[in-house]
């Protein structure tokens, strides 16, 4: 007897629903082999630099001895303190207003609804991830080859690199707009200049600001570099006195370089908080500060508010008639703080570019001066090495920047996770692994990296290891911000079933923050491939010591093969992490 037939509409009996599997993905399934090669090779790459001798006996015998001519720590005249320090602060700032002028234009050009035109748009954002590839001592390093040695080259060459960073930013901020202003302005016959001024302008100046600062940041801590290239500051007081091996003063400098790094996240959260009117919403030592901040104000304000509110119906009176058409507020509170800070902010930037003694001639020279050292970069050449040396080296790099991120990854997770609100056992130890976050973060990598070079010696695996305890302030605080940003209601529901602590956050907040992670972890890769090639020029191995020394023969052909070979590194780290991160999303 032959079989019914099934009710098209009937449920699947249990047999058949386990028969129905989800379409075969080739993108995440390609996804999950990138990501387990990773991790086999960042394994590997552990094992391949010999980061064992960093536990041997050796090691131990040298951490003993270098802290025993570390010790007493002693810091420099106050005299040559203060000139290192404004001379740095200078330069930062003077580089970090430059890249801000100059990627404003490319950010309009870059944004899907500012550019004028889809190819001028693509070629902006190749200016900007050209920009990013290229490391700011390379173009320091170029920069001070046609001109004279001094603080302009720095200037410049941090200017040019935090272009990548900050018209990308610049770019996102302007894509994400309410475009009803800009179509006010278009539809009463307004130009593309008065839309973009007017309507475009208003709404991502607070974002663009906070990016600058941000970048601020990021580059006063790469300043210490450049006392490795003789460009006078803090890092070349460092740098000299690591040359005499005396330790004691280079940790005191070193301390002084930690304090500026926090007290700059400090100024920067407060300017966030009280002159942008915007609620930091960081975790970080000067986040909190400005958030107590702003609620004192608060406080204060709530206190007068009856007052003000009266004095407010008053605007038109008899003596003082109301002026129609007038629509800015008097001269006075929030608006008389935000001029001054303004004005405070032009005043720095003025002196920024005035204190530290910038050859202005070097302007123009630099014109004459560029067709010779052009020429002399071509053709493209690997001086005494060959295609294998540079292989070996290349590929020591990427390892150098895998191995860091595994170790970063691992001590991230712990801390990162121990600093979530959610996932701290108590309000202590959230508080200790935020602290400790900090404090990675105001040392930057070539300080650690000198520091475990002395200990272990020249190589890859100091600098490894220097990029990996580095990469924890970074990642660290990303982790803990992406865990403190998930859903509540699968922790609740874990908790409410009788879940341990360990439970919960291996099955709700884990879960739910990977995909955050993963997105930053290939951020972090990028980082550090970028970062190996640096710390090469004081010995931690990779192309970066192969860089170094062509610029000390002066063989500028080389240099500009380098550069070319890092760059490609990078754009193709870069690739791989744009896709990354659009599969996981």
């Amino acid at each position: 007897m032959p079989a019914p037939a099934l009710d098209a509409g009937a449920p699947a009996d249990a047999g058949s629903a386990r028969s129905i599997r989800p379409p075969f993905d080739l993108e995440k399934t390609s996804l999950g082999v990138v990501l387990v090669a990773l991790a086999a090779v960042s394994v590997w790459s552990l094992g391949h630099l010999e980061m064992g001798a960093l536990f041997g006996e050796r090691a131990r015998d040298n951490i003993v001895g270098f802290m025993g001519r570390a010790m007493p720590i002693e810091f420099p005249p106050v005299g040559e303190v203060a000139s290192g320090v404004l001379v740095t602060l200078a330069i930062v700032i003077a580089g970090t207003a430059l890249s801000s002028a100059l990627s404003a234009p490319i950010a309009f050009w870059a944004a899907r609804n500012t550019t004028p035109h889809p190819v001028v748009r693509n070629l902006a954002r190749g200016v900007g991830v050209l920009s990013r590839s290229i490391p700011e001592i390379v173009f320091v390093i170029v920069l001070i080859s046609v001109m004279h040695l001094g603080p302009l080259p720095a200037v410049v060459g941090f200017g040019l690199h935090s272009i990548g960073m900050i018209s990308k930013l610049y770019a996102d901020a302007i894509e994400q707009i309410d475009e009803g202003p800009v179509l006010a302005i278009r539809a009463a016959g307004g130009s593309r200049f008065q839309q973009n001024v007017t309507g475009v302008l208003p709404q991502v100046a607070p974002s663009w600001i906070a990016t600058s600062l941000h970048r601020l940041d990021i580059n006063l801590r790469g300043s210490v570099l450049l006392g490795w290239v003789n460009v006078k500051g803090i890092g070349y007081d460092m740098h000299h006195y690591q040359e005499m091996s005396h330790w004691g003063m280079v940790i005191g400098i070193a301390i002084i370089f930690f304090v500026m790094c926090v007290l700059m996240e400090i100024v920067s959260s407060t300017i966030r908080g009280a002159i942008l009117k915007t609620e930091p919403t960081g975790r970080g030592l000067g986040a909190r500060l400005a958030r107590r901040a702003a609620a004192r104000r608060a406080a204060r304000a709530g206190e007068g508010a009856e007052p003000a509110a009266a004095s407010s119906t008053t605007t038109a009176t008899a003596d003082r008639p109301a002026v129609p058409g007038r629509t800015l507020p008097p001269m006075r509170g929030s608006r008389l703080t935000t001029t001054l800070g303004g004005l405070a902010a032009v005043a720095i930037v003025v002196w920024s570019w005035a204190y530290p003694g910038i050859n202005w001639a070097d302007m123009i020279d630099v014109w004459t001066k560029l067709p010779d050292r052009l020429s002399n970069m071509f053709p493209l050449s690997l001086g005494s090495k060959s295609w294998e040396d540079v292989g070996g080296m290349i590929g020591e790099t990427v390892l150098i920047a895998l191995a860091a991120t595994l170790i970063g990854l691992v001590l991230s997770l712990v801390i990162g996770s121990l600093a979530a609100r959610n996932v701290a056992p108590n309000a202590a130890v959230r508080a200790v692994c935020r602290g400790l976050l900090v404090g990675i973060r105001g040392i930057p990598e070539l300080i650690m990296a000198i520091i475990f070079i002395v200990m272990i010696g020249m190589g890859p695996a100091p600098g490894a290891l220097a990029l990996g305890i580095a990469g924890v302030g970074l990642l660290g605080k990303l982790i803990a911000d992406s865990m403190e940003e998930v859903a509540p209601g699968p922790e609740v529901a874990a908790r409410a079933a009788g879940a341990t602590r360990l439970q919960v956050y291996a099955t709700a907040t884990l879960p739910q923050a990977a995909p955050a992670i993963f997105g930053h972890l290939f951020y972090l890769i990028d980082h550090n491939v970028r970062s190996s090639t640096v710390l090469g020029i004081v010995g931690g191995g990779g192309v970066g010591f192969w860089l170094f020394n062509a610029v000390r023969l002066s063989q500028y052909d080389v240099v500009l093969t380098i550069t070319v070979l890092v760059v490609a590194v990078v754009l193709t780290v870069e690739l791989v992490s744009m896709w990354v991160r659009r599969v996981i999303s």
